[in-house]
């Protein structure tokens, strides 16, 4: 049976490094019942390979390291790689919401099963805030929220 992969972008980052280890440690504990019943496989996406942080990534089990950019991806790509579900840290620069929401694009039409995304504190994402990166955490939640994307599962985590 092939695996499964799920995605993380932000792999090396505060956030992201924490999901992976976590998922790591899930996917060698679960029994066969568990992530139903597939192999799994994490694909931890970084900047780059040889940094320290992704080093230490790679000697979990259950996870390969990609050097990629996570703006590049698209739909193509993610059924290549057989990615599943995905976790999404993005980053905070003003293209934030064009990156985003090209990337949460590509996630639908790949038929991804489900996508998590990172966002901010709450109290930042407004349509008004001054703090440009709350105002682009809340268009892409609101992407999410159209009928268009009724299909793509998802969860906002902060």
């Amino acid at each position: 049976m092939p695996s499964l992969s799920i995605l993380v972008v932000g792999a090396t980052g505060n956030t992201g490094s924490s999901v992976v280890k976590h998922l790591s440690e899930l996917i060698s504990n679960s029994s066969s019942s568990s992530l139903d019943q597939q192999p799994w496989q994490i694909i931890a996406l970084t900047r780059d390979a040889n940094s320290t942080a992704s080093k230490q990534l790679s000697q979990l089990d259950h996870v390969e390291v990609k050097e990629k950019d996570w703006t590049t991806i698209d739909s193509t790509w993610l059924i290549e790689t057989k990615i599943s579900r995905v976790y999404l840290a993005p980053h905070n620069l003003p293209h934030q919401f064009n990156d985003e929401s090209k990337f949460i694009v590509e996630c639908k039409l790949a038929k991804i099963n489900y996508l998590v995304k990172l966002s901010t504190n709450i109290h930042y994402v407004t349509p008004d805030n001054p703090v440009y990166y709350g105002r682009a955490h809340w268009a892409a939640e609101h992407l999410l929220e159209q009928n268009e994307f009724k299909q793509l599962n998802w969860t906002i985590t902060c």
